[in-house]
């Protein structure tokens, strides 16, 4: 982890809320489908905003996310299948203890622009926004669910790695970042002691 990313020992000292989408300051795009092509041959698609608006095109990765139960363990399986992602399999650090609490222990963010997504199932995902110095602000960590027909997150957020529902099924995601693939990473309980926490009960809520 770069040495200008810092995070407190109290980070993770309080669980995590969900909150209403529309204050996570993710920006929902419905559809990438319409959007104008960049590049030559106006193939690929901007929806992603650059650092310095540097023209470095996009790079498409795929990748599929399923709750698996392994022993006494609830946890997230990650398999790349496109792209950059494409081969890359095990688990990106969430498990759901108990049927009561998600922990999360990964944060990331791509450096050299925002972040967009979409799947063919709502997911979650843990978001907080960058301190002037980069680092993650722990007075704006949330998490949300998200909707499957896209999302971007603005320049600097951090953000876990999305997961299902659970109960869901397998979720297939389809990301679109810079082409440099540029990609900081925080293991949070190597800092804290730690993960992150976020008690379940909100999403259900959210269901009913």
């Amino acid at each position: 982890m770069p040495a200008h990313f810092h995070v407190p020992t109290d980070f993770t000292k309080d669980p995590i809320q969900f909150v209403a989408l529309e204050d996570t300051g993710a920006v929902l795009t419905h559809s990438r489908k319409g959007h104008v092509g960049i590049g030559e041959d106006k193939k690929e698609v901007q929806l992603v905003d650059f650092v310095g608006g540097k023209d470095v095109g996009v790079l498409e990765n795929s990748f599929a996310m399923q709750w698996q139960n392994i022993g006494n363990t609830t946890q997230v399986h990650f398999t790349g299948t496109g792209g950059s992602l494409a081969g890359a399999e095990g688990n990106p650090g969430v498990f759901l203890i108990d049927g009561q609490t998600f922990k999360i222990n990964i944060l990331q963010k791509r450096t050299d622009g925002s972040f967009y997504l979409e799947a063919n199932e709502d997911f979650l995902m843990v978001v907080a926004k960058s301190m002037p110095n980069g680092s993650p602000d722990v007075e704006s960590i949330q998490a949300s669910q998200f909707p499957a027909s896209g999302v971007k997150l603005p320049i600097g957020y951090w953000h876990s790695v999305p997961f299902p529902i659970p109960g869901a099924g397998k979720l297939n995601f389809v990301e679109l970042v810079a082409k440099t693939d540029k990609n900081a990473v925080i293991n949070i309980p190597e800092h804290t002691g730690t993960p992150l926490r976020i008690p379940i009960n909100p999403v259900c809520d959210q269901d009913d």
